[in-house]
């Protein structure tokens, strides 16, 4: 019987030492091959391989199944649905997917207008040939640069991006004189008063507002994307810079001065401990100010300040701020044993100790 509890205890602490860091490698597999997943079929949507992209959506809804059932508190979770519930909704409007309610939309009467737009005849040959190039710069617009500037507005790129904006802007510039080509044609074709004219017309107002509006709304961000990037970076900077004093001047001496043995050296590690605990207050609120900014986790910090720059002095002071409420009790111990090794040198030790441990001649 005890050799059977003995067995089932082996088992539990296997369990506990070896299949936790098991689960957590699954875990962290898992977290890398949704993001992969994801990138891969956002990149496949954006170029138009919508088969491509939808494949790669059934692949992240199995992976988030799967780790809804590995790890079902994983604190990432909610964010891989928005993520993946984001791509869904774009790649639908991409593939035009009809609604559900499409069929009795479609078998309503049409309007008067419609009935009328329906019967006009079609537009003239020259002036359907010259608003072609129309048409495709306003579906461009709508469509490829809409796209573009909105995954700007989510995270820039510094790389072209003003080159970029200079091409949206010329194909907005452009669209009044494409217009008034197409407008001297349909004149002349008498066609001034096509019901397809007059759309298109509408649209090019409709348009040069939107997109004139959409990119002013883009540049806009990438301005304050590139002043969070600057705010981040002078925040690690400095939280470095302070990382690199505070170590330098209390955190790596105080810790090695509480391994030494003499008297000397463990009064320095003290006094250092002293002036340290007058400027821990000033510590923690700069600490506390920066995780308010940019997070409490290193994940956050990452995210949100683009790099590990401020990650690894936040650790590092976390950590540091730790350890050193330990000292204080490892040198205490050390002093008592100091203190014990001497009292124990003066405790009496017989008459040889009282007359100064040298013995009396006897008489012969």
């Amino acid at each position: 019987m005890k050799q059977r509890y003995l067995f089932l205890l082996v088992i539990t602490l296997f369990c506990a030492f070896v299949c936790r860091p098991v689960l957590a490698q699954d875990v962290k597999e898992l977290e890398k091959q949704f993001n992969s997943e994801l990138r891969s079929a956002q990149s496949a949507m954006f170029n138009g391989k919508l088969d491509v992209a939808d494949a790669g959506v059934k692949k992240c809804g199995e992976l988030i199944e799967s780790l809804k059932k590995l790890y079902p508190q994983h604190k990432q979770l909610s964010a891989f649905e928005q993520k993946l519930g984001k791509l869904q909704g774009d790649l639908a409007k991409k593939t035009n997917k009809v609604p559900a309610d499409a069929a009795k939309v479609m078998n309503k009467t049409p309007t008067p207008q419609a009935a009328a737009s329906s019967k006009a005849k079609a537009l003239p040959r020259k002036t359907a040939q010259e608003m072609r190039e129309l048409t495709k710069t306003l579906d461009s617009l709508e469509k490829y640069e809409k796209d573009r500037m909105l995954r700007i507005q989510e995270d820039y790129s510094p790389y072209s991006i003003e080159s970029t904006f200079d091409s949206i802007q010329q194909k907005i510039d452009s669209l009044p004189g494409l217009l008034e080509k197409v407008a001297a044609v349909a004149a002349e074709d008498a066609a001034s008063e096509h019901p397809d004219f007059i759309a298109v017309k509408e649209r090019v107002t409709s348009v040069s507002s939107w997109a004139g509006a959409e990119l002013a709304k883009t540049r806009a961000s990438v301005e304050k994307q590139k002043s969070g990037e600057t705010a981040a970076g002078e925040a690690a900077g400095s939280l470095k810079a302070l990382w690199d004093e505070y170590d330098n001047k209390y955190f790596t001496p105080i810790n090695n001065l509480s391994y030494e043995n003499e008297i000397a050296k463990i009064a320095e590690a003290f006094t250092l401990l002293s002036e340290y605990s007058g400027k821990k207050a000033e510590i923690t609120r700069t600490l506390t100010d920066f995780e308010a900014k940019y997070g409490n986790d290193r994940d956050a910090i990452e995210k949100a300040t683009g790099g590990m720059e401020a990650v690894y002095p936040w650790e590092n002071f976390k950590k540091a701020m730790t350890d050193i409420e330990s000292v204080p009790a490892r040198i205490g111990e050390k002093v008592k044993g100091m203190i014990d090794q001497e009292l124990s040198g003066l405790a009496p030790q017989g008459d040889s100790t009282r007359s100064g441990g040298k013995s009396c001649p006897q008489a012969g």
